[in-house]
């Protein structure tokens, strides 16, 4: 992904290459299946931290909070 270079409206400014950056993961292929992938996981983490710090409340507490 080094050489390829993705530019915003066409403006000729191409945005920096990084691996690591808050929002989407653009992909040479356009294909969004990496940045779905993190976004589950970050739920699922969510989710495990809800049920481990909440673990003494009732379902019906923690689906709310969820």
């Amino acid at each position: 992904m080094d050489d390829c270079i993705f530019n915003i409206g066409g403006t000729g400014h191409p945005i920096e290459n990084v691996r690591h950056r808050l929002g989407h993961i653009i992909t040479t292929s356009l294909d969004d299946s990496q940045d779905i992938m993190q976004r589950q996981n970050c739920f699922i983490g969510q989710e495990n931290n809800l049920v481990c710090f909440f673990d003494k409340l009732s379902w019906t507490t923690k689906l709310s909070l969820l």
